[in-house]
């Protein structure tokens, strides 16, 4: 049985392909797993911001509903203080006529 040159080196050559193959898979599974390790840690700290920032919402907008509050107080207590002024300016004015 005489076996050909071509043949052998053919075998050999798959050979080396699959064991350079699986080798290099496992690598890439390696770098695969850390890329997605910190893509899902970019993401967490993105959505810790987010999170930050509706917190942030919520307390400005509180706080603007507060001032609304206070807002609708003072014009209130401005209008009492003109209907006053304005009785104190006719007495005034009906005084001075005398």
């Amino acid at each position: 049985m005489q076996i050909d040159i071509g043949i052998v080196i053919g075998i050999t050559g798959c050979i080396l392909g699959v064991v350079g193959w699986l080798r290099n898979r496992d690598r890439d599974k390696g770098t695969s797993i850390q890329v997605i390790t910190e893509i899902k840690v970019l993401l967490q700290t993105v959505q810790n911001g987010i999170d930050t920032i509706n917190r942030k919402i919520t307390s400005m907008d509180s706080h603007a509903n507060d001032m609304d509050v206070r807002l609708g107080k003072v014009e209130e207590v401005a209008a009492s203080a003109h209907k006053r002024l304005d009785e104190y300016m006719k007495r005034k004015g009906e005084k001075s006529d005398n």
